[in-house]
């Protein structure tokens, strides 16, 4: 099943436009394979990066953008479970875009969540800058 979230509305649908029967349990029993697993490593690590893009105070413009760009990594990820659970995340912890520190940090926050649950090692949000350095010349 793929679940959508109106990032506008905040509400949540199917396919077919209604609102899906959708509960924390059925989110918490996301199977990974090998391939899934890959996948959502190197989503973190790009969203993580692209979170940790340095611009110390952001304008409305990029702020919003970055949000956008959560929602919709949530609506267009390949595995529907896993959507459906950032999208549970982005709803129960709303992106923090006020500046990089704060678009990092609750990456990694939302990040340390998921690995939680699948019972693996929480990352130390004090290394981004040193993890995350893209080398981008901004």
């Amino acid at each position: 099943m793929r679940v959508y979230l109106d990032p506008t509305h905040n509400h949540y649908y199917n396919n077919d436009g209604a609102p899906p029967k959708l509960d924390s349990e059925e989110v918490h029993h996301v199977s990974g394979s090998v391939i899934m697993g890959k996948l959502g490593n190197e989503t973190a690590n790009d969203m993580e990066t692209l979170a940790h893009y340095d611009f110390a105070l952001p304008g409305k413009d990029e702020r919003l953008a970055l949000k956008s760009y959560f929602h919709l990594t949530s609506r267009l990820y390949p595995c529907g479970e896993c959507a459906a659970e950032f999208q549970m995340l982005l709803r129960d912890h709303p992106p923090q875009t006020s500046s990089r520190k704060a678009a990092s940090q609750w990456l990694c926050y939302v990040h340390n969540l998921v690995n939680k649950r699948l019972k693996k090692e929480e990352f130390d949000c004090t290394k981004l800058d040193d993890t995350y350095d893209c080398g981008c010349d901004v």
